[in-house]
């Protein structure tokens, strides 16, 4: 068994009911306020524009004109009327309903993709035959698990299993609060002495991460959302969807270098389940994958194939014979079945020989 990183997208939760972003903006109807719903409908009838990133993408520069002092001026003095797909509406009310969709979606994020631990037996169905597959190989004393996944699917997994793993994910216990907080250099030097164990990266943050007071970064035992600044904490540590300027904030600068670092010592990363929609993570894989011709991603997904050559490689024809494409769901037996007849079969050593 060749020595693997392993990447989770969205799609990889899929398999234990979380929406994939497309099918979030449907699950949104009942969410929304008549006004915010005027506004959501009016932005999924634009063809590019299918899924919440491009929602969000939508309404955050539109959000930003608005704040800029010029044009609230010039459209205080002569307010414009916009039009809906349902009539037309003042810019003021507009753009105060552009603001309240962006405040309940990012509200809905923590409400759909917080955890639900009815569904701990299929997340186990599904991971156990992965990392039980990985923790069997001699070479392999633990696994790197990267993710922009939000929800603590892998941190349940490991320690509520069938078939609990020591884990690390950047957090460490204060002796005298019992309080977990961010020490990055916790993931640099966590050797196990035994057995088998999972590093894990959120590279996008997670549910259950808070900014203190005094500026640390705390894990906490709730994934519900700080919607204001208390005396303890002052905000969410996520990267929202459409949020890609991030790698100057930590703790997503030091996951990002981490990410980099990881990467680089291995030859193979298996990607589950991601659409390629992040372009500092996609250059991260293209420099990956073209500093040495034996490197590899497998990407597995029902849509892989298509998302590898729109989003990812494009005309770069140079890549793409690195590429291994499993156009399949994860979680179903078939396809742990064709990740692991890859992984072991010739066509990786094939390649290599190249």
């Amino acid at each position: 068994m060749p020595k693997v990183v392993l990447f989770l997208g969205a799609g990889a939760s899929r398999a234990f009911d979380y929406p994939t972003t497309s099918e979030f903006v449907h699950n949104l109807t009942d969410s929304v306020s008549s006004e915010e719903k005027r506004i959501l409908n009016s932005l999924i009838r634009a063809p590019t524009i299918t899924d919440i990133e491009h929602v969000l993408q939508t309404l955050d520069p539109l959000i930003a004109l608005a704040s800029n002092s010029y044009v609230e001026t010039i459209f205080n003095q002569s307010p414009p009327n916009i039009p809906l797909v349902d009539g037309s509406v003042y810019w003021r009310d507009f753009i105060r309903w552009c603001r309240s969709l962006k405040d309940t979606i990012i509200s809905e994020l923590h409400r759909q993709y917080e955890f639900d631990r009815t569904k701990l037996k299929k997340v186990t169905d599904a991971y156990d035959p992965v990392f039980g597959e990985l923790s069997m190989s001699k070479d392999i004393q633990h696994i790197d698990v990267f993710t922009t996944n939000y929800d603590s699917v892998i941190e349940h997994y490991c320690t509520n299993g069938m078939k609990t793993y020591q884990f690390a994910c950047g957090f460490v216990r204060d002796s005298r609060s019992g309080r977990e907080f961010w020490n990055p250099e916790e993931l640099g030097r966590w050797k196990l002495d035994k057995g088998f164990g999972i590093k894990l990266y959120k590279l996008h943050g997670s549910l259950d991460w808070r900014e203190t007071d005094d500026n640390r970064i705390e894990r906490v035992s709730t994934e519900e959302r700080v919607s204001r600044a208390t005396r303890r904490y002052k905000r969410n540590i996520l990267i929202y969807p459409a949020q890609k300027n991030y790698v100057t904030e930590e703790p997503f600068r030091r996951l990002m270098k981490y990410f980099e670092e990881v990467l680089n010592q291995h030859d193979l990363c298996l990607v589950i389940g991601f659409s390629f929609r992040d372009p500092l993570i996609n250059g991260t894989f293209l420099d990956f994958l073209g500093a040495e011709r034996k490197r590899r991603l497998m990407v597995v997904s029902p849509n892989a194939s298509t998302d590898v050559k729109n989003n990812l490689l494009g005309d770069n024809k140079k890549l793409e014979k690195q590429v291994i494409c499993i156009d399949k769901p994860f979680g179903e037996p078939e396809t742990f079945s064709l990740i692991f007849d890859t992984l072991e079969d010739k066509l990786i050593k094939a390649r290599e020989e190249e």
